[in-house]
């Protein structure tokens, strides 16, 4: 099988956090990496709106799926 579809990766990163979520090909495999840093160990309530936009764009990327094509 060959991977013929990934989600977008996402990165988001601002002074109070960083997020990224990433999906590599890699020697015929599939490499998946989720990264979260809060340097602070806390959003203020002026974030919210993007961690929040960052977490619809997570669960958007969940709903997606994978495809593999066999060869």
């Amino acid at each position: 099988y060959k991977v013929t579809y990934v989600p977008n990766n996402i990165l988001v990163e601002n002074n109070e956090f960083s997020a990224e979520i990433s999906y590599t090909i890699v020697d015929d495999k599939l490499v998946y990496s989720k990264k979260f840093n809060f340097p602070n160990g806390k959003i203020s309530k002026a974030n919210f709106s993007v961690w929040n936009a960052f977490l619809k764009q997570l669960k958007a990327s969940y709903q997606e799926q994978i495809v593999l094509t066999k060869q």
